[in-house]
């Protein structure tokens, strides 16, 4: 009997505590007082006993200078982690950062957001999404869609402060024109196979649910693949942000396409006047090796790029400095 009361009592209070939270985090999402990061329009909690949740339209996340809003979700949390959010968005849904609007539409479509408990500002400790059948419209050209087969991608706190991330994209056809809107006269075209992606990356002021906006200050990429109209690259290296935000360090690029990637950099205008010194090079070293492969080194300093030894005026921003 003895073990039936506890059991019974630690039950009761569980309960007990799970009501209070899911009363508590509704009314905190509910709730549009000054400084809170997350609100929502309207919320119905959900799990009571078990678990934490709600149902939630309207849903807005604050970072400080910035809005970010969802129509709708369910959102979902273990009572022991009441910090570790499951999401799921009510599709189609319209997502916002205050200046740019998109809907999505999707087969399915889940995400993840899980903070620390270190107040105030709650860091981000993991951030993740997935989507399967994928179809993105901005909402300045609702008939000029994005989609994928299939994307996902995450951000995880590590030990040391930093960030490991991951991305995976497969069959995504651009809008009409777009890669060349992108890149005019590269001649890309709109079908890219595939885009995989893990680095390591470093902020200025590390995410959190409360706090900065998050500015890039350092990536290490182990790995970067890209199928693109059936040209394949890869890419490794580090980049730093200097003061004003332009980038500093090194990419190795790698490539048996190198003829139509160089091509590609040509009709765009990202070589300036030392294309030709680039396509020899090119060919040197693709001559050199055994199976026809190139792997160059891709500068930058103060933003501005070199391929080898050549100069090139490109210039790269990794961070917008306030």
């Amino acid at each position: 009997m003895k073990i039936v009361r506890a059991l019974a009592g630690t039950a009761i209070v569980a309960a007990g505590l799970s009501g209070a939270a899911n009363y508590g985090l509704g009314a905190w999402l509910h709730a549009d007082w000054p400084g809170t990061p997350l609100r929502s329009e309207t919320f119905e909690t959900r799990g009571f006993p078990f678990g934490l949740g709600f149902d939630a339209t309207g849903i807005a996340l604050r970072d400080g200078r910035r809005e970010a809003t969802l129509t709708a979700a369910e959102v979902r949390a273990p009572v022991w982690d009441p910090l570790a959010l499951t999401i799921r968005p009510r599709l189609p849904a319209t997502l916002s950062d205050g200046t740019l609007s998109a809907t999505l539409n999707a087969g399915t479509a889940s995400g993840e957001l899980a903070f620390g408990y270190g107040l105030p500002d709650l860091p981000l400790r993991r951030a993740a999404g997935r989507v399967e059948q994928a179809q993105i419209a901005l909402a300045s050209a609702p008939d000029m869609p994005f989609t994928a087969a299939s994307a996902e991608a995450a951000l995880a706190r590590q030990p040391a402060g930093d960030y490991a991330a991951h991305l995976r994209l497969s069959d995504i056809a651009l809008p009409e024109g777009a890669a060349d809107r992108l890149l005019p006269g590269a001649d890309l075209g709109d079908r890219i196979a595939s885009v995989s992606a893990d680095a390591t990356v470093g902020f200025a002021h590390p995410p959190a649910l409360h706090g900065p906006h998050p500015e890039l200050a350092r990536v290490h990429l182990a790995t970067l693949s890209i199928d693109w109209g059936g040209r394949g690259l890869s890419a490794s290296g580090d980049l730093s942000a200097d003061a004003a935000g332009l980038a500093e360090g090194q990419i190795a690029l790698t490539t048996r396409d190198w003829q139509s990637w160089f091509d590609v950099a040509r009709r765009a205008g990202l070589l300036g006047r030392g294309e030709h010194l680039v396509e020899s090079l090119l060919r040197s070293m693709a001559e050199a090796s055994p199976d026809g492969s190139v792997s160059i080194p891709v500068s930058f300093h103060k933003g501005r790029m070199s391929v080898g030894p050549v100069p090139t005026g490109y210039m790269l921003r990794l961070a917008q400095r306030q």
